[in-house]
């Protein structure tokens, strides 16, 4: 495979701070397969994500987005909360609050929880996702607009990925494997094992998803974008409140 010639993927572990932010760029797999995808360069701990995506991507060619943090928030919290008074109670039950359809949907299917969007932790990693992309737009100068279904070989787009559900429907350990102990150092090669069976991956990727558990999850978001564009993915809800606010979770069969 030529890598300059194919459609390049962007995989992106958000995180409230820039220098937990993983990073990585791939080439290629939009075939029907899992395969057809190579991972050229991953890493983590960097000065500025936007800054080294910028100088490896290159715009004049179709690329997709792949952003582990939720890219929308829930109809029900924008409509209780914009108008709620304080010390009045919320007629609503708390997971309809803070969950979206997507989450909802990704639970009944994989087993898998995605944190809630109002929480602490990934409501800042979702903060800062949003300004990843705002940066990258205004950088790039293009409109890079959230995907409904894989598009075309020439089109660009965003999709939010949830890498432990992806890993859980590979059927790959899905857990234990973000720390720095023995176990955890194992449980990652095991999946960087497995993943090198699926897409083709770069020394320095290997080595870089190895050491880091953000970096790991970043090549995840990759091998999520390659199940999106291979069609792997059911369906989005066709719903104005999903689409317009809310967002999709784009996650394996």
């Amino acid at each position: 495979m030529n890598p300059s010639a194919e459609r390049q993927i962007v995989g992106i572990d958000c995180a409230a701070q820039d220098r937990n932010v993983g990073v990585a760029v791939g080439a290629g797999g939009s075939d029907s397969g899992g395969a057809g995808c190579t991972v050229l360069e991953a890493a983590t701990r960097l000065h500025d994500p936007v800054e080294w995506i910028l100088e490896r991507v290159d715009w004049d060619r179709p690329v997709i987005l792949a952003l582990d943090a939720p890219l929308g928030w829930p109809v029900e919290m924008a409509r209780r909360l914009g108008r709620h008074a304080p010390g009045e109670a919320l007629d609503v039950e708390a997971n309809h609050l803070f969950r979206r359809r997507t989450d909802h949907e990704v639970r009944a299917r994989t087993g898998k929880v995605p944190l809630d969007v109002g929480a602490d932790r990934i409501a800042r990693a979702a903060h800062g996702a949003l300004g990843v992309l705002a940066r990258l737009r205004r950088r790039s100068g293009r409109p890079l607009p959230l995907l409904w279904e894989p598009p075309g070989p020439s089109a660009s787009g965003v999709i939010e990925v949830y890498p432990a559900a992806t890993l859980r429907q590979w059927q790959w350990p899905d857990r234990g494997y973000k720390g720095k102990n023995p176990s955890d150092c194992d449980t990652r090669r095991v999946i960087v094992g497995r993943l090198g069976e699926v897409v083709e991956l770069s020394e320095t990727a290997v080595d870089n998803a190895l050491e880091q558990a953000d970096t790991l999850d970043a090549v995840l978001c990759v091998l999520a974008a390659v199940d999106f564009l291979g069609g792997r993915c059911p369906p989005a809800p066709d719903d104005a409140e999903v689409r317009e606010q809310e967002g999709w979770m784009w996650v394996r069969s």
